[in-house]
Formats: C-alpha cells, structure tokens, sequence
C-alpha cells in the first residue's frame, strides 16, 4: 500500500538503443528523502560546502546538489560515500551480524 502524499515517479536511461525508464516505489523515494535531509544536516555540522563534499567525493557540485535533493538518478556508491563522509551511520557496527554477509 502507497504512503500518503508519496507518488511514484520515474527515471529515464538513455542508453545505446531505446531509454529505459525505471520507476521509483514511494517507499524508496522515502528512504532517498530521509537519506539525504541525514547527508546535508551533517555536512552542515561539519561547516562543509557542497563544493567541499563534492571534492572529497570525487563528483562535481551539482551531483551533491542533486543527491541532497533525494533525486534518484545519483549512484548508490556516490551516495554511500557522501554519507560515510559526513558521519551518517548506515548500519549497526555489529560485527557478528556483519560477518553472517
């Protein structure tokens, strides 16, 4: 059952023949929001810039722009990245339940 207020929405990749279009369920666009509104406060915290994250990422400004505006379209490891970055915490340091992977 879809959240209130959260439609689904999608993302076209252009590829070599056809575009492909990947649509987004309200719960990933969710956890994309609740992802990113975490990734700008602690950049804030942190004094950084966007321009600052983006360096130490290895992306260009607006990648972080986008990224911090939850859109889908920003690579899951740029994503990851700019989260360990600023100190988001994206899983329980619990090493036995990390070893079980």
């Amino acid at each position: 059952m879809a959240t209130p207020g959260l439609a689904a929405s999608r993302l076209t990749i252009v590829g070599r023949d056809t575009p492909t279009r990947i649509a987004f369920s309200p719960q990933t666009h969710e956890a994309l929001r609740i992802l990113a509104a975490s990734i700008r406060a602690n950049r804030v915290r942190r004094g950084w810039t966007e321009a600052e994250l983006a360096e130490r990422v290895g992306v260009s400004r607006p990648t972080i722009v986008n990224l911090e505006a939850a859109k889908p379209g920003v690579a899951i490891g740029t994503v990851l990245e700019a989260a360990t970055l600023v100190g988001v915490p994206l899983f329980t340091d619990d090493a036995e339940r990390r070893a079980a992977y």
